[in-house]
């Protein structure tokens, strides 16, 4: 009789060229080997949760049964069968592409989760272009939207859950806005500058609208006196150097932006952001994450960033414009695109396609499409 170590089901598995990670997602244990080669056959019946009991992966096995992580069965001449631990999607968009050459909108239309909108804006602030990307902000502005055009756009997409609009905005766009939200049951999110809000106008709006939340952008120059609280009211700080985050400690609903410009005027703010292995490790990632994070960037999937001139974007990854081409063909192209950001995980980067922690980093944001870093664990 030959013997096999079977993994549990719980039990997500990576192993590549030089390293191997075998994290239980329930206890949250791990064990993560660097510089340690593995023969191509070892990774294969590691992607289907098994690995043979030989001379060479027996200490491997017993570290394996001292942490529970799963069982040694023997078997005769046929092995037991193995399920694919991979996520299977099962729909008909490939063998669609194959007899059309090309997708119907009826699919992809179903993808988009969330829509920003970036709106006007008549603040002269000293924030860059590259860092109004960071912010998800307009930069300075003046142009004439029309509003019921990219609505008109946003109809045809069933799945919608959530719009967010990203500047100044005029109040029958925001009405008309408010209108259609309420109408397809999405949520709207109005993100603007404190200097451009009116607190009280937005408690009055809050109060009436049950769909509608708000994001004031404040820095370290914001009057935090006027500041009021309310459970659809969030701040977003915006952090220039690490002792910024004390100004906001005692913000409600708050969430932190690092601002970067150039690397070397942030590198103690930059070290703050950056990961060390441990802290990946630790981050309680269950099975279906570890999973999607193999076929998607969890999260950009399903967003989308529409400008005040009407070029579509996501993730700083420019798409197309809607004054060429309406948004579902689109976005039907885009997907076909191999560096679609939708897909763009993070195991298709060079600097990350040899490291087994790919799957529980963060995925891909927009500092790394600005190359401020290379990613969340490497400086």
């Amino acid at each position: 009789m030959k013997t096999i170590f079977c993994f549990f089901p719980h039990c997500y598995i990576k192993a590549t060229n030089n390293e191997l990670l075998v994290y239980d997602t329930l206890k949250y244990n791990h064990l993560y080997y660097t510089d340690y080669e593995l023969a191509q056959s070892d990774r294969y019946t590691l992607s289907k949760g098994y690995l043979f009991d030989r001379d060479d992966t027996r200490q491997l096995i017993s570290s394996f049964l001292s942490c529970e992580m799963g069982y040694l069965i023997e078997y005769g001449k046929t092995l037991p069968y193995m399920n694919d631990r991979k996520i299977k999607f099962t729909t008909s968009l490939e063998k669609e592409y194959r007899s059309l050459n090309h997708n119907l909108a009826s699919y992809t239309n179903t993808l988009l989760k969330t829509t920003t909108i970036l709106c006007n804006n008549s603040i002269k602030s000293n924030y860059s272009d590259l860092e109004h990307s960071q912010i998800g902000y307009p930069i300075h502005n003046c142009c004439k939207i029309d509003y019921s055009f990219i609505l008109q756009q946003l109809h045809s997409f069933p799945y919608l859950e959530r719009i967010i609009i990203s500047g100044e905005i005029e109040e029958q766009a925001y009405a008309s806005l408010l209108s259609f939200a309420k109408k397809n049951s999405i949520s709207l999110t109005h993100r603007v500058f404190l200097e451009k809000a009116s607190i009280e106008k937005i408690l009055n709006d809050l109060e009436e609208n049950d769909i509608l939340f708000v994001e004031v952008i404040v820095d370290r120059n914001a009057d935090l006196s006027t500041l009021a609280f309310h459970d659809r009211l969030y701040y977003m700080a915006l952090v220039n150097d690490v002792s910024d985050v004390s100004l906001f400690s005692n913000l409600h609903n708050v969430s932190y932006t690092p601002i970067i410009s150039k690397k070397e005027f942030n590198e103690e703010l930059l070290k703050q952001m950056i990961m060390t292995k441990e802290e990946v490790l630790s981050s309680k990632a269950n099975k279906r994450t570890c999973l999607l994070s193999e076929f998607i960037n969890s999260a950009a999937f399903g967003t989308i960033t529409i400008n005040y001139d009407y070029n579509v974007s996501c993730v700083g990854q420019h798409i197309g414009s809607i004054q060429d081409t309406d948004l579902s063909n689109l976005i039907n192209k885009w997907i076909r695109n191999e560096h679609c950001m939708w897909y763009f995980y993070r195991g298709k980067k060079d600097s990350c396609q040899d490291c087994a922690l790919s799957s529980l980093c963060p995925s891909i944001n927009i500092y790394e499409t600005q190359g401020i870093y290379q990613c969340p664990c490497k400086e």
